[in-house]
């Protein structure tokens, strides 16, 4: 796996047996490419590029990026919809489960209709999508720390969204240096492809090394 910067020479190899660090050392430019990063994960047209065994892969499709690692979402409108979308694959076989409480809910609106004083009808057909409307589910949120609740949610958006590549933005600036290690770790043993940038080096300087596929993005556009 490959992320690309088009019509320039920088090409981050992704290794997902270590967390793989971009330090981008002028703001200006981390600021302008992260934001057009963000853009593309949200389906807008961008100049990154991502490639997996040499083909073009689409971007939000396949990348998801944590803007704010400590405010995070997991009833965000793209986990909802899949968690909904998952629950009706199980309801629908579940046929006669389902039947049950289709026919139930036909004779509580027929009792209602039979007792209003004016003539009403009700929805002919009731779907399973009907159904899973009703329960209006949700990702159960705790109270867990910041950290825990990032690894949470990384766990949750992994299950549902199945992204290749997790992106970061500035995890260091939230988290100690033990908590920054245990956190890495946490990551790599649960085998998910992070990518974190950032805006400094420190953290390649000051963390286990083996950990760390690191680049820099100097004030000059180069990579090294």
């Amino acid at each position: 796996m490959k992320l690309f910067y088009q019509d320039s020479t920088i090409e981050v190899d992704l290794n997902v047996q270590k967390i793989n660090y971009l330090c981008i050392e002028k703001h200006s430019l981390f600021r302008h490419m992260l934001l057009q990063l963000y853009d593309q994960c949200h389906g807008e047209e961008g100049p990154w590029i991502y490639n997996v065994n040499a083909k073009g892969e689409a971007i939000d499709k396949e990348i998801h990026m944590i803007m704010n690692p400590i405010q995070v979402d997991v009833n965000s409108k793209s986990i909802l919809t899949k968690l909904n979308t998952n629950l009706l694959k199980e309801s629908n076989l579940m046929i006669e489960e389902l039947h049950d409480i289709v026919t139930k809910l036909h004779q509580f609106f027929y009792t209602l209709e039979l007792s209003s004083f004016i003539d009403i009808e009700h929805k002919e057909e009731i779907v399973a999508t009907d159904i899973i409307k009703l329960g209006a589910f949700k990702v159960h949120e705790t109270d867990k720390d910041a950290v825990d609740r990032l690894l949470d949610y990384m766990d949750i958006v992994n299950e549902l969204l199945k992204p290749d590549l997790f992106v970061i933005a500035n995890i260091e600036m939230y988290l100690d240096l033990e908590e920054l290690d245990l956190f890495f770790k946490t990551i790599l043993a649960k085998q998910l492809c992070v990518l974190c940038i950032s805006s400094t080096s420190q953290v390649m300087k000051d963390i286990d090394k083996s950990l760390i596929n690191g680049y820099t993005l100097d004030s000059d556009f180069c990579l090294i």
